[in-house]
């Protein structure tokens, strides 16, 4: 009903598959919110769309959306940069 996708089948490892397993064996509803992710930068986009996840799920719950986006393009940018400026004390670094 809220219109967040279900995943059917798939491998989930660590403490959300723990969790889901256990919930299974003991026939208890568990849930657990999976989030797109690139795996190699932090993904602050990730805390919004959780945050928009939670609010859909527990009711009178909300976040201020717009702004964890707005910050997070912010965190993102400066990140970048700050990747972009290093990315040649690397070479120095390890000769």
């Amino acid at each position: 009903e809220s219109g967040i996708k279900n995943l059917e089948h798939g491998t989930i490892p660590g403490i959300p598959g723990m969790l889901l397993n256990e919930g299974s064996l003991s026939l208890q509803d568990v849930i657990v919110i999976l989030i797109h992710s690139d795996g190699v930068s932090p993904d602050f986009r990730s805390s919004a769309n959780l945050c928009m996840a939670m609010s859909k799920l527990i009711p009178g719950t909300s976040c201020d959306i717009p702004a964890l986006r707005e910050e997070a393009e912010k965190v993102e940018q400066v990140i970048k940069k700050d990747v972009e400026e290093a990315w040649h004390l690397k070479d120095s670094m390890y000769r």
